[in-house]
């Protein structure tokens, strides 16, 4: 479970939600360098508490990281 996925923060999705939300990545396919849940999960956090992308907590990923996802 990475630090993203903490249930504490509202709009935060479970990793069940996340493999029915998001279908399994084709073989061949490079992985990506960012957990795509944490960046959802931070966009998520942005738009319930309506707070600056600066004001992102630590958990997440850095907010320019997510801004420019």
């Amino acid at each position: 479970m990475t630090k993203a996925m903490n249930p504490s923060y509202p709009g935060n999705l479970t990793l069940e939600q996340w493999k029915v939300s998001i279908p399994e990545s084709k073989p061949g396919i490079r992985k990506r360098s960012l957990d795509m849940l944490a960046i959802v999960n931070a966009i998520l956090y942005i738009l319930c508490v309506a707070c600056a992308w600066r004001m992102l907590p630590k958990d997440f990923p850095k907010w320019k990281k997510v801004y420019h996802s």
